[in-house]
């Protein structure tokens, strides 16, 4: 299934609706990031999902508040999305999205996946070969 283009704008209220939808069918919504857990925790607190369901890369702090290296694990990155996942919950991965090769992993081990193509031709192959839902601009 291919989606409408939707423009960046309309990304953000597309994604937060979706976000809303399965929580509204008590679907537990998490959040698995390579980018700085601090960081996206407190975006994604603005579409429904409470810092605690992000997972993401954490780095000490010095005396001062800023991050240092080394980064703590779990090291959420292609396998580690999921392993990290798996340390928080046994629930099954009924559905996964993601807009990166990177992500395949996490997108492989759900029942269902939706790719968000942003033009990463190795994402739309697998999604072709897999039956995965393409969107346009989430």
């Amino acid at each position: 299934m291919r989606g409408s283009p939707r423009d960046a704008s309309a990304s953000a209220p597309a994604l937060a609706e979706l976000i809303w939808a399965l929580q509204r069918h008590r679907w537990q919504v998490w959040v698995i990031t390579a980018s700085p857990a601090a960081v996206i925790g407190v975006a994604a607190q603005h579409v429904g999902v409470p810092a605690d369901q992000v997972l993401g890369m954490w780095c000490e702090s010095d005396e001062h508040g800023r991050f240092v290296a080394p980064t703590r694990e779990p090291i959420t990155y292609r396998q580690g999305k999921v392993e990290a996942l798996r340390e928080r919950t046994d629930r099954p991965l009924t559905l996964a999205a993601g807009d990166a090769v990177t992500d395949l992993e996490l997108l492989r081990e759900a029942h269902a996946a939706i790719v968000v193509d942003k033009g990463v031709e190795e994402l739309r192959r697998q999604a072709a070969e897999r039956g995965w839902w393409i969107e346009e601009g989430l």
